[in-house]
Protein backbone atom coordinates (compact mmCIF):
# COMPACT_ATOMS: atom_id res chain seq x y z
CA UNK A 1 0.00 0.00 0.00
CA UNK A 2 1.25 3.35 -1.16
CA UNK A 3 2.26 5.03 2.37
CA UNK A 4 0.47 8.15 1.66
CA UNK A 5 -3.08 6.37 1.03
CA UNK A 6 -1.99 4.34 4.57
CA UNK A 7 -1.55 7.83 6.15
CA UNK A 8 -4.64 9.39 4.93
CA UNK A 9 -6.37 5.91 5.70
CA UNK A 10 -5.50 5.79 9.80
CA UNK A 11 -6.43 9.35 9.93
CA UNK A 12 -9.74 8.94 8.36
CA UNK A 13 -10.05 5.85 10.89
CA UNK A 14 -9.18 7.93 13.61
CA UNK A 15 -11.65 10.57 12.87
CA UNK A 16 -14.15 7.84 12.37
CA UNK A 17 -14.01 5.98 15.62
CA UNK A 18 -13.51 9.25 17.66
CA UNK A 19 -17.21 10.40 15.66
CA UNK A 20 -18.31 6.68 16.77
CA UNK A 21 -16.65 6.23 20.21
CA UNK A 22 -18.73 9.97 21.27
CA UNK A 23 -21.97 8.30 20.39
CA UNK A 24 -21.73 4.83 22.49
CA UNK A 25 -23.51 5.08 25.32
CA UNK A 26 -21.29 6.35 28.96
CA UNK A 27 -20.31 3.33 31.22
CA UNK A 28 -22.49 3.37 34.27
CA UNK A 29 -20.22 1.24 36.35
CA UNK A 30 -18.32 3.69 38.70
CA UNK A 31 -20.81 6.24 40.09
CA UNK A 32 -20.13 10.01 38.78
CA UNK A 33 -17.49 12.22 40.16
CA UNK A 34 -18.58 15.24 42.35
CA UNK A 35 -17.21 17.85 39.84
CA UNK A 36 -19.08 15.78 36.86
CA UNK A 37 -21.70 17.71 35.28
CA UNK A 38 -25.40 16.17 35.90
CA UNK A 39 -26.14 13.85 32.99
CA UNK A 40 -29.39 15.45 31.81
CA UNK A 41 -28.04 16.00 28.48
CA UNK A 42 -28.14 20.00 29.08
CA UNK A 43 -24.98 21.73 29.71
CA UNK A 44 -22.99 22.59 33.00
CA UNK A 45 -22.87 26.32 33.54
CA UNK A 46 -20.26 27.95 31.87
CA UNK A 47 -20.12 24.91 28.95
CA UNK A 48 -20.00 26.73 25.61
CA UNK A 49 -21.95 25.70 22.50
CA UNK A 50 -19.70 22.82 20.17
CA UNK A 51 -20.92 23.09 16.30
CA UNK A 52 -19.65 19.93 14.93
CA UNK A 53 -19.08 20.41 10.87
CA UNK A 54 -19.01 17.60 8.38
CA UNK A 55 -18.05 17.71 5.00
CA UNK A 56 -20.11 14.80 3.29
CA UNK A 57 -18.78 13.76 -0.28
CA UNK A 58 -21.71 12.72 -1.80
CA UNK A 59 -25.48 13.27 -0.70
CA UNK A 60 -26.88 12.69 2.46
CA UNK A 61 -30.55 11.20 1.65
CA UNK A 62 -30.97 7.65 1.93
CA UNK A 63 -28.47 4.73 3.70
CA UNK A 64 -25.12 6.35 1.89
CA UNK A 65 -21.87 6.40 4.05
CA UNK A 66 -22.60 10.42 3.69
CA UNK A 67 -26.30 9.69 5.58
CA UNK A 68 -24.97 7.32 8.34
CA UNK A 69 -22.45 10.53 9.69
CA UNK A 70 -25.76 13.17 8.71
CA UNK A 71 -27.47 11.03 10.90
CA UNK A 72 -24.88 10.47 13.73
CA UNK A 73 -24.65 14.19 13.62
CA UNK A 74 -28.32 15.14 14.06
CA UNK A 75 -28.21 12.75 16.90
CA UNK A 76 -25.42 14.52 18.95
CA UNK A 77 -26.84 17.32 18.31
CA UNK A 78 -30.28 16.16 19.66
CA UNK A 79 -28.64 14.31 22.66
CA UNK A 80 -26.56 17.09 23.90
CA UNK A 81 -27.98 20.54 24.33
CA UNK A 82 -24.61 22.40 23.76
CA UNK A 83 -23.60 20.65 20.85
CA UNK A 84 -24.78 21.89 17.10
CA UNK A 85 -24.69 20.25 13.56
CA UNK A 86 -23.51 21.72 10.02
CA UNK A 87 -22.79 20.16 7.14
CA UNK A 88 -22.06 20.89 3.21
CA UNK A 89 -23.16 17.84 1.38
CA UNK A 90 -21.79 16.80 -2.10
CA UNK A 91 -18.12 18.13 -1.29
CA UNK A 92 -15.48 17.76 -3.98
CA UNK A 93 -11.64 17.31 -3.60
CA UNK A 94 -11.18 21.25 -4.50
CA UNK A 95 -13.38 22.20 -1.98
CA UNK A 96 -12.78 20.53 1.04
CA UNK A 97 -10.46 23.42 2.05
CA UNK A 98 -12.91 26.32 1.38
CA UNK A 99 -15.84 24.50 2.81
CA UNK A 100 -13.92 24.01 5.91
CA UNK A 101 -12.90 27.42 6.34
CA UNK A 102 -16.18 28.51 5.68
CA UNK A 103 -17.41 26.60 8.29
CA UNK A 104 -14.83 27.76 10.55
CA UNK A 105 -15.42 31.16 9.93
CA UNK A 106 -18.80 30.72 10.35
CA UNK A 107 -17.82 29.50 14.28
CA UNK A 108 -17.40 25.71 14.04
CA UNK A 109 -15.19 23.92 16.50
CA UNK A 110 -14.89 20.44 15.27
CA UNK A 111 -14.85 19.72 11.42
CA UNK A 112 -14.37 16.24 9.87
CA UNK A 113 -14.40 14.91 6.31
CA UNK A 114 -15.69 11.44 5.66
CA UNK A 115 -13.95 11.10 2.42
CA UNK A 116 -10.69 9.92 1.83
CA UNK A 117 -9.22 12.55 0.00
CA UNK A 118 -10.50 15.15 2.15
CA UNK A 119 -8.00 13.95 5.23
CA UNK A 120 -5.01 15.44 4.14
CA UNK A 121 -6.51 18.91 3.66
CA UNK A 122 -8.11 18.95 6.70
CA UNK A 123 -4.85 18.09 8.45
CA UNK A 124 -3.00 21.05 7.05
CA UNK A 125 -5.80 23.17 8.31
CA UNK A 126 -4.99 22.23 11.75
CA UNK A 127 -1.80 24.53 11.54
CA UNK A 128 -3.80 27.16 10.46
CA UNK A 129 -6.72 26.86 12.97
CA UNK A 130 -5.02 25.15 16.33
CA UNK A 131 -8.16 25.80 18.35
CA UNK A 132 -10.76 23.86 16.07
Amino acid sequence: MNPKKYYIFMALLVIVSAVFSACAPAATEAPPAATEAPATGEPAAGDETITLAIEHFSVIEGTTWSGAHDRAGKRLAEKYDNVEYVYRESVAPDQSVPFAEEMIAQGANIVVGNAEFMGMPLIDLADKYPDV
